[in-house]
């Protein structure tokens, strides 16, 4: 089972019998005897979303109708780089917009922050999986509360993910 929390940075965290190291990844015991908590993180979360909403005069609310109207009526080769706040060992990433042309407007840029931030999300539960296969996926926090971002999330690990928004999993987390 993998906990992903979708918030100011995404989250992803599992349990295992191992530890599983690399430079990206955190590591940490558990309150078990030989259990430990794999947390692969990334500051690239919901802050690029909000960033890019505060830039160009959107709301949260209307992200789901901004992904269904332009998703659907052409592609969008923009490629955004969501490091703005540093990447996962520290500020060796910046963000970055590529293959911009005159005819995008600011839904497309939206559309292209929602994507970088996701691939980001989707390459560190890859490599966990890699390491130990995952068989249930529960995601939580404000970045899971538009189901277009559910949706292609999904598509990308080929996985059902469960969503609770009754409560805030992460908050309650490091609460205690």
């Amino acid at each position: 089972k993998l906990l992903l929390i979708g918030g100011t940075f995404s989250v992803a965290q599992m349990i295992s019998t191992r530890p599983l190291l690399n430079e990206n990844l955190l590591c940490r015991t558990s309150y078990e005897i030989n259990k430990w908590i794999n947390i692969a993180f990334t500051p690239s979360g919901s802050n690029c979303i909000d960033w890019i909403l505060k830039l160009t005069n959107q709301k949260i609310e209307d992200l789901d109708d901004i992904l269904e109207e332009v998703g659907s009526k052409r592609k969008n080769n923009i490629i955004f780089i969501p490091y703005l706040y540093g990447a996962q060992t520290g500020r060796n990433g910046f963000g970055e917009f590529r293959n911009l042309e005159g005819y995008h407007d600011k839904k497309d840029l939206i559309i292209s922050v929602v994507e970088g931030v996701i691939f980001n999300i989707v390459n560190q539960i890859n490599f966990l999986n890699k390491k130990i296969s995952i068989k249930k996926i529960f995601a939580t926090g404000g970045l899971f509360k538009t189901f277009k971002i559910i949706q292609i999330t999904t598509n990308l690990l080929k996985k059902k993910i469960y969503i609770d928004n009754k409560i805030e999993s992460g908050i309650i987390g490091s609460a205690i």
